[in-house]
């Protein structure tokens, strides 16, 4: 079972799907209502446990464990928060490649690097707020003044934002990365490999979710509004959570009963961390009155009981739940024998709701357990090959007008199967979005119709096999509509595809197999030996376990002497076992070492049997590869004073030549590159030294050791870039 832990975790973003619970109370003889008792609250549609479980699953509670945990315990992985600009974050230092990088390095995609910060990071929130420090953020809400690399200014957003909705399933359904993988002579290390999986999850992902999501803050201005009780009012519904039956039905059938790790979001309001959970254990399980149970959940000493009028008996449940949460995003590593050290724990509390044949029937949080409980629980299904961060074209940007019942053409385009296209509209006044394949829509006849109220409605669609162009109109519902539509298409093949990363896990995985342990080997020796006279065997190269000796001696006047010793040949005085029988008494010697010796001494002369039987040291493993030789890119900014210089390197160069560059100049610095040591004022194999501001480069041809300098001809910033193959 997990080991309980109470670590801090990181807040993590989730875009997922989010259902509604709600609790249930009241007993089987309820008099009529007054004012005072909490009302009767039952799981409804949206937070049935037949969302998660459909219809096998079991709901006795004498028949589910008291404790479980999942056979494939999720890994531990980072959320890529969307202020480090998603997977764009080189995690390995300034001077290595992000794995967005090393994906379009290995497999030839141009811009990749913004396409991912398009719709994971830093660029994802054109509308956050312009900063260039932290202190113009929102530090109340954890914000941070995020920038894409090189840039000076950037955006507040939130450290919560990121892509958990993706790691939790992937951490259910994926098996950890184990080992390095080298595609293309770009090597993908364990957490880029993690990285890359992730990304992949944000997409082609079938799932069910058990309750809504709660998308109000838990205190202040709009937040959740509580009963007397201690619960969300009916209007914040969605904020009340997973019914605490539904929960415990739940949790037990598929940790304890089916042993499969589920996703939960652990924070009910409108945060959401997707969190994978491993297992639970119940610590409580007491069965109470009515009036007991009444008082758990908060009601007057005194009130009328308004349980759930099914309900015949109560029990008081107390759970301790393990989740995973996130490891640090620089570390890299194969975390299954620690993964104990990223095992969370969560303790809730409730009262669950039992029918007359002992079933759960609905349940109750008590105490914190009201507000700290999960919002939604969720589990995957199969995933499908997907390809994200797709490079997005824009097509058109059309402004136009449309009377009340009137339509207005937008156009038409040209577009490829597979592809996804985005209609977006804004405006004001109230029109309606049409867009179809292959002709002009209709009231009746359309691919996608938002219907909504306002002039803001949007379509995206994948372009089915056989269309080869989509079109869009609009049709007015107020007097005078005016709009903007903005058509894009995300070209297939320029993304980061599933079936290449599936490719990348699955050499991840495959770890060469240890050779089998080696078969014990057994030698027989006949031989003769004189009176006086010594026959000498061996060394015998031994692994674990002795070897084993025994001696015959074959002629009836005959008398042969067993000598056996470790490390060295054995002697009349120097030896580790010596039977000394004599005459034809078998002599038998059990020896262990690396090396053993063994020797016949002819105490008669005598012809001799000698059988011998070890095992051997197991096969020598192959040296580790030498790394090898790949495209490096090095992009990092910098500053220096005046007169002052900035070194970098050294930078193993193994064929071709190194090119560096530096850009983004507020001042006169200037480049020098050089072979060997690193460049000064007078020894140098570049320096382009121009005047100004001005960009300067250098391509310095051969191999060996190359370092970069600039010089600060006048104080000022630069930006750094580099491009060489060979080591980092």
């Amino acid at each position: 079972m997990f080991r309980m832990t109470l670590p801090l975790p990181l807040a993590l973003y989730g875009v997922a799907l989010c259902a509604l619970v709600v609790s249930a109370c009241a007993p089987a003889e309820a008099p009529t209502p007054t004012r005072g008792a909490p009302a009767p609250i039952t799981w409804g549609e949206d937070d049935r446990p037949e969302i998660l479980l459909d219809d096998q699953m079991e709901t006795r509670f004498a028949m589910l464990p008291l404790e479980g945990e999942a056979t494939r315990i999720p890994w531990a992985g980072s959320y890529w928060p969307t202020y480090k600009d998603s997977v764009n974050d080189r995690w390995a230092g300034p001077m290595s490649m992000s794995p967005s990088e090393k994906y379009a390095a290995a497999f030839g995609l141009e811009g990749l690097p913004d396409q991912v910060s398009a719709v994971y990071g830093v660029d994802s929130l054109p509308d956050a707020t312009p900063c260039t420090t932290d202190s113009e953020c929102n530090a109340t809400k954890g914000e941070k003044c995020s920038k894409r690399r090189g840039q000076s200014a950037g955006r507040c957003i939130e450290t919560w934002f990121g892509i958990c909705h993706a790691w939790g399933p992937a951490a259910v359904v994926e098996d950890e990365p184990r080992q390095p993988v080298t595609r293309n002579g770009v090597e993908f290390r364990i957490n880029d490999i993690k990285a890359l999986v992730t990304l992949s999850y944000d997409e082609g992902l079938p799932q069910k979710v058990m309750a809504l999501r709660c998308d109000k803050t838990a205190t202040g201005e709009g937040g959740v509004t509580y009963d007397e009780f201690g619960r969300p009012v009916e209007a914040d519904k969605a904020c009340a959570d997973t019914n605490a039956g539904s929960f415990h039905i739940v949790i037990t059938n598929m940790l304890g009963l089916r042993r499969e790790a589920i996703v939960e979001d652990r924070t009910y309001d409108y945060e959401v961390w997707n969190q994978p959970i491993r297992g639970y254990r119940i610590t409580r399980s007491e069965e109470v009155d009515a009036a007991t149970a009444n008082g758990l959940v908060g009601a007057p000493a005194m009130a009328p009981y308004r349980f759930n009028d099914a309900a015949v008996s109560f029990h008081h449940v107390e759970m301790e739940m393990g989740y995973i949460f996130e490891s640090h995003q620089e570390q890299d590593a194969h975390l299954a024998d620690e993964i104990d050290d990223y095992t969370g724990t969560d303790r809730y509390s409730y009262v669950l709701e039992l029918d007359g044949e002992g079933r759960i029937i609905g349940g109750e949080w008590v105490g914190d357990s009201k507000r700290n409980h999960p919002d939604f629980l969720w589990r995957p299904l199969m995933k499908q090959d997907t390809e994200v961060a797709r490079r997005r074209d824009v097509l058109a940007t059309v402004n136009g007008a449309v009377a009340a019942n009137a339509w207005s053409n937008v156009g038409r385009w040209d577009v490829v199967a597979g592809e996804r296209v985005h209609v977006k509209m804004k405006g004001d006044g109230d029109a309606d979005l049409y867009v179809r394949f292959g002709s002009r829509p209709w009231l009746s006849r359309h691919d996608c119709r938002p219907v909504l109220t306002g002039t803001e409605e949007t379509c995206t669609l994948v372009v089915p096999e056989g269309q080869t162009r989509v079109y869009a109109y609009t049709r007015g519902f107020a007097p005078t509509s005016n709009y903007t539509v903005q058509v894009d298409v995300e070209r297939a093949g320029t993304g980061i595809r599933w079936s290449v990363v599936e490719s990348l896990l699955e050499e991840s995985l495959t770890v060469p197999a240890e050779p089998p342990p080696p078969e014990p080997m057994s030698a027989t020796e006949m031989g003769q030996v004189g009176t006086r006279e010594w026959r000498h065997f061996g060394p015998f190269v031994v692994g674990s376990g002795p070897l084993e000796a025994t001696l015959q001696t074959l002629d009836a006047d005959g008398d042969a002497d067993l000598y056996v010793r470790a490390g060295a040949q054995p002697t009349a005085e120097q030896f580790d076992c010596r039977p000394w029988a004599g005459g034809q008494t078998a002599e038998i010697c059990a020896v262990s070492g690396a090396e053993v010796y063994v020797s016949v001494y002819g105490y008669q002369a005598t012809a001799f049997q000698l059988s011998l039987r070890w095992t051997p040291p197991p096969a020598e493993a192959p040296p580790p590869a030498e790394p090898q030789p790949a495209p490096q890119m090095i992009a990092l900014d910098g500053a220096v004073e005046k007169q002052q210089w900035q070194q970098y390197g050294p930078y193993t160069v193994t064929e071709g030549a190194l090119t560096a560059g530096i850009s983004g100049l507020s001042a006169d610095v200037d480049l020098y590159v050089r072979r060997g040591e690193p460049p000064t004022a007078e020894q140098f194999d570049c320096r382009p030294w121009l005047e100004g501001a001005v960009n300067e480069s250098c391509t310095v041809s051969g191999q060996g050791q190359f370092y970069i300098g600039v010089f600060g001809y006048a104080a000022g910033r630069y930006r750094l870039e580099a491009s060489f193959t060979g080591l980092p």
